[in-house]
């Protein structure tokens, strides 16, 4: 799973048995999070919609961009969340910032824990299930 967080994001398919498609990115990534429900609320109303995004990631997603472009109600849209999850990862996971190759498992881990995610320790269980989902045939 060493592919380029541009990679990813443009959506291609790249040969041999491993497969990297945004859409399957973003599928695997619903369902840890949601089920795949836009209007799930998770951590005592903090997480909503189908990415189970914080007010906290919102803010961070608009202070990268240098306005405020989302507001806490879109995370209740999935393309509105996924816009938001896409930048907060174009943003944090990047080979610079890792310092090697971005994998989708490290993409998830930062989701999941922050911008420093992919190293914390305590999103590891997340990393692995994320890769049972992502890598499971569909």
């Amino acid at each position: 799973m060493k592919f380029t967080m541009m990679l990813l994001i443009a959506g291609l398919w790249l040969g041999g048995a491993e497969r990297c498609s945004e859409s399957r990115f973003f599928e695997a990534l619903g369902q840890i999070e949601s089920g795949g429900d836009p209007a799930a609320i998770g951590d005592n109303g903090g997480a909503v919609g189908v990415y189970q995004i914080q007010e906290v990631y919102v803010d961070d997603v608009n202070r990268i961009l240098g306005k405020r472009v989302f507001t806490y109600s879109d995370r209740r849209d999935p393309a509105q969340s996924k816009r938001m999850v896409t930048i907060y990862l174009q943003h944090y996971a990047t080979e610079r910032r890792l310092g090697r190759a971005v994998t989708v498992t490290d993409m998830a881990r930062i989701h999941n824990g922050g911008p420093n995610g992919w190293k914390k320790k305590a999103t590891l269980a997340y990393g692995e299930k994320f890769e049972r989902i992502y890598d499971a045939p569909y």
